[in-house]
């Protein structure tokens, strides 16, 4: 059985295109980690990583990175009772440990080199939006 030139080509530029996709996403991810840790610097930590904003939106979120951070708004802390503030500085603390934004950079990648897996990553990015980040 002799497989078709015109197929095997098809084929071929479909592969390079995602290759190419997955590439260009990746150089993008890495230039988002080298922004995120360089504005980090911008931020004096109050206590290890821990960085509190003025903000009046209640807000809190872990940037990772070389030197990944917890940014938490004064709202928030407001807003919260001291119990309810130690969960959510744990739960942002486990994603800057466990490496969370590393695992989304790398789905990030594998959703342009797999385009059967984007429904995945819009799920993930519409719980994003919904939670206000």
């Amino acid at each position: 059985m002799e497989f078709p030139i015109d197929a095997g080509l098809a084929v071929l530029i479909v592969v390079v295109s995602l290759l190419a996709a997955a590439i260009h996403r990746a150089v993008q991810a890495v230039r988002a980690l080298v922004v995120a840790d360089r504005s980090m610097n911008q931020f004096t930590p109050v206590s290890g990583d821990l960085v509190i904003v003025d903000d009046d939106l209640p807000t809190a979120y872990s940037i990772g990175g070389w030197r990944g951070r917890i940014v938490v708004s004064t709202s928030m802390l407001t807003a919260l009772s001291a119990p309810e503030r130690r969960v959510v500085l744990a739960h942002e603390e486990s994603h800057l440990r466990h490496r969370h934004w590393l695992y989304v950079k790398l789905a990030e990648v594998a959703v342009a080199a797999n385009p059967l897996l984007r429904p995945v990553c819009a799920v993930d990015q519409a719980r994003y939006r919904a939670m206000g980040r």
